[in-house]
């Protein structure tokens, strides 16, 4: 009995000892978690960055304008319909109302000159149309009036013969006591008269010719005295009415220039508007009193704040480390607030004098901590 309960004994010590070392184990494998963690702190590459924005709006105008009030600031957000800005452009709009006072002016000056030209040509051919026809007449002796005039030359002809012939019969009578002194007499006046009616028909008729002579010729002298002033002046006309009509169609491109600057999607009136939703104003170039020249320059910056983006300078040394989709924590550089995002995008290296550095891109998940384009942030990468 003695030895049996000295073997168990034995047996009991064995165990305590046994016990205490799986102790004291138990209290090193809990502390174990601690070096853990630290490993994971190290496995945590910390770099410095900035934002972007992917996607940028520049606000312009193209027009002389004076910027009367800003309602944005850098860090603003808005929807599509937010005003942005108001401002005045009177001095644009006389612009316009003087560019269409040249118009009309330059219209008039492009008519009078065309029917400068218009009104020599048409008396050209006015001159030569009668010269033709009158030529044409005296080669045919086709004059209508000297037409008319030998019809009542030949009637007045019969009518001479006839009294002729009365005059002879008459006569006869009178010599055989048939007829009077008187009636003899009578015959005869008839015959002088008639005489005297063809006479006065054939002068007609050549004072007629004679006429129509003069007028060719004063025609042909008209002909030749248009064709020289044509000469002398239709190329002075024809250089000032291309250089006018040029004037013109440049003006009335300028019109339709100036009053296409007006007709924008983000001009309602006088103010300029937000066309997206989602959009922050990351910077504001103009303020009150601004003085637009309208050649385009940027007065507003707006990005999609669903393109936000951070690039980060990552190390050379540290750049075969990083791959696409790695979790990313950034902070703002006053530690405030964290944002979680991943490895999008990972850029050649950058040399620069200081240091070379990877840019590596970082899409957020959400932009909770409202950072804003070219902010300066932290980062920790889990590699």
């Amino acid at each position: 009995m003695l030895i049996i309960m000295m073997g168990l004994t034995g047996c009991s010590e064995g165990s305590n000892e046994v016990a205490n070392t799986q102790i004291e184990e138990t209290q090193e494998t809990q502390e174990m978690p601690i070096e853990t963690a630290q490993v994971e702190e190290a496995d945590e590459l910390e770099v410095d960055g900035r934002v972007k924005m992917i996607e940028q709006e520049q606000v312009f105008l193209e027009f002389p304008a004076i910027i009367e009030e800003v309602y944005v600031q850098e860090g603003s957000k808005v929807k599509a319909g937010d005003v942005l800005l108001r401002f005045s452009y009177g001095d644009y709009l006389e612009n316009i109302e003087s560019t269409k006072a040249n118009i009309k002016n330059l219209e008039n000056e492009v008519a009078r000159l065309q029917n400068y030209i218009n009104t020599y040509k048409a008396q050209e051919e006015a001159i030569k149309k009668e010269l033709e026809l009158r030529k044409y007449y005296k080669a045919n002796d086709a004059d209508p009036q000297l037409s008319n005039l030998y019809i009542s030359l030949e009637a007045a002809q019969e009518a001479l013969e006839i009294a002729k012939e009365d005059y002879i019969k008459t006569k006869e009578v009178y010599e055989v006591g048939g007829a009077s002194q008187r009636e003899v007499e009578a015959a005869k006046q008839q015959v002088n008269l008639k005489e005297g009616e063809v006479a006065s028909i054939k002068n007609n008729i050549e004072v007629l010719k004679t006429s129509n002579d003069l007028r060719i010729t004063t025609l042909e002298a008209q002909l030749e005295e248009v064709q020289t002033n044509v000469k002398a002046s239709d190329q002075e006309v024809a250089y000032n009415l291309n250089g006018t009509q040029i004037k013109l169609a440049q003006a009335q491109t300028d019109l339709a220039n100036m009053k296409k600057r007006l007709v924008k999607d983000n001009i309602e009136g006088d103010t300029l508007i937000a066309l997206k939703d989602n959009q922050i104003v990351s910077k504001v170039k103009c303020i009150a009193g601004t003085r637009v020249s309208g050649n385009g320059n940027t007065l507003i910056e707006l990005s999609n704040e669903d393109s936000l983006i951070v690039e980060l300078e990552v190390p050379v040394e540290e750049g075969s480390q990083i791959e696409v989709g790695q979790e990313v924590t950034v902070t703002s550089e006053d530690d405030e607030g964290e944002t979680q995002g991943t490895v999008s995008t990972i850029l050649q290296k950058v040399i620069e004098e200081d240091d070379d550095y990877i840019p590596v891109q970082v899409k957020l998940v959400s932009n909770t901590n409202g950072f804003l384009p070219n902010q300066k942030v932290k980062a920790k990468i889990r590699i």
